[in-house]
């Protein structure tokens, strides 16, 4: 039975008054992580593990920053019930605490809701309101499953006492702590670089004026309140072939999600990082190369200049082995890329395809069924992820055979890559044919 204290922290989703905008929710997390893992009744710092409760890969580098860990994800659009509980305890081997922050109801662009996470993982769930939505004769409907509010953009204590004394009232729920507005450390927040001194500065801001209205004691017996639930039953160890792999991870690239790392490795898997921005060569007899996730377009100049590398992922594509790129690794995989800037940059070559860069980082859910084979998959075989819409392709004809119906995917000799950005670790299907290739490299699909 799994017993660690766990909360779900989260704002309504779209068209429910009183929701603030995720950033908030982000802050707000943030701090409170900070918050609990300094507690002053304790004599060491605690470890707070911090969960994004959907695929959105931006603030990750600032959850670090707040809690000192990396945070990871958890999302109930491409997850089942099973893979979430396994994830959730993997990454929280070790963790006094767990944060699981996200919306709750699932929104459009975002099809992952927090309600369903709160199920599965049996979490209480704060709900972060914003208070200039409320009045005493304006009041949101309760939702249907909520233990405890915190008020965001109060404007003072009297306010804040006002309305912590009508919800409690109304609703019948705790209102345990609130949050001035202070637009100026926010901006700070949005724009500053996660880690720097003044980022550092504004989230102190945020954790001490949170400190001042929040009961912790609280939040802590609510936490600890969570029912246990029952883990994941023991799978057999399977015998699986030795796997050497190389992931691009430098500040180019993010590179791959943690529990995607543990897994390897705990079925055997060796796996070594390299730089694209500054190694030569990649990891000897590497029998996979993983070009995930990152800053691709804003580092494209630097790959394009290190031409030892990109010569290392075409001899290792040449000699038939494999390559798995996904989000903007699909992009460093192309034989050239334009940038937001419309400079050309030539990369590795692996696909013949021209990657352009156009507008903000945006990503949306997508849903593709294969229709032919390939060694990540048999056809039929269905694959939910976030396609990153800020790249676009220009193909070669040569490269048109193996590209699905919707441009998703495109694949050349042994490399596949996608704009999907897809939670391999959450597949175990597709982790084995990591491990363990099927035949073919051709690949169809339609999305829907």
């Amino acid at each position: 039975m799994s017993k660690i204290p766990r909360l779900a922290i989260g704002a309504f989703g779209e068209g429910v008054m009183g929701t603030v905008e995720p950033a908030a929710t982000r802050y707000i997390t943030w701090a409170l992580a900070d918050l609990l893992s300094r507690s002053s009744h304790l004599p060491t710092r605690r470890q707070v593990q911090l969960f994004r409760g959907d695929d959105r890969p931006a603030g990750d580098r600032a959850a670090r920053a707040a809690a000192g860990l990396q945070s990871r994800q958890l999302d109930s659009w491409t997850m089942s019930a099973g893979t979430c509980r396994e994830l959730f305890l993997l990454g929280c081997h070790g963790k006094e605490i767990a944060l699981v922050e996200g919306t709750y109801g699932a929104r459009s662009e975002v099809p992952s809701d927090l309600n369903q996470l709160a199920d599965w993982l049996q979490m209480p769930r704060l709900v972060v309101l914003d208070s200039r939505c409320l009045s005493d004769c304006r009041l949101p409907r309760r939702p249907r499953a909520v233990d405890a509010v915190l008020l965001d953009h109060v404007p003072s204590r009297s306010a804040f006492c006002a309305l912590a004394t009508t919800l409690e009232a109304v609703w019948g729920v705790p209102v345990v702590g609130g949050l001035e507005a202070n637009p100026r450390v926010r901006e700070v927040l949005d724009h500053a670089t996660p880690g720097s001194t003044p980022w550092r500065e504004a989230l102190r801001a945020v954790a001490a004026q949170l400190a001042m209205w929040t009961d912790l004691e609280r939040l802590e017996r609510l936490a600890a309140s969570a029912v246990p639930f029952d883990e994941p039953l023991a799978v057999a160890k399977e015998n699986l072939p030795k796997l050497r792999l190389a992931v691009a991870w430098d500040d180019a690239f993010n590179g791959p999600t943690p529990d995607f790392i543990e897994m390897l490795e705990s079925k055997g898997a060796e796996v070594r990082d390299f730089s694209p921005l500054r190694d030569e060569a990649l990891p000897g007899e590497c029998d996979l190369v993983y070009l995930g996730c990152g800053r691709v377009d804003e580092h494209a100049a630097e790959l394009a200049a290190n031409t030892c590398m990109l010569l290392a992922l075409r001899q290792h594509a040449w000699h038939g082995r494999r390559v798995l790129a996904d989000g903007d690794g699909l992009a460093y995989a192309c034989s050239s890329l334009i940038d937001a800037k419309h400079r050309h940059h030539t990369l590795t070559g692996l696909l013949s395809a021209t990657a352009r860069r156009q507008g903000p980082h945006r990503v949306a859910p997508v849903q593709t069924q294969l229709a032919g084979d390939c060694w990540l998959a048999p056809a039929g075989t269905w694959l939910r992820g976030y396609r990153c819409c800020h790249w676009t392709l220009d193909h070669e004809p040569a490269s048109r055979a193996g590209l699905d119906a919707t441009r998703e995917i495109l694949v050349s000799r042994r490399t596949i890559a996608t704009q999907l950005r897809v939670h391999y670790a959450a597949r175990p299907d597709l982790m084995r044919a990591i491990f363990a290739p099927r035949p073919g490299t051709m690949i169809a699909a339609a999305a829907v």
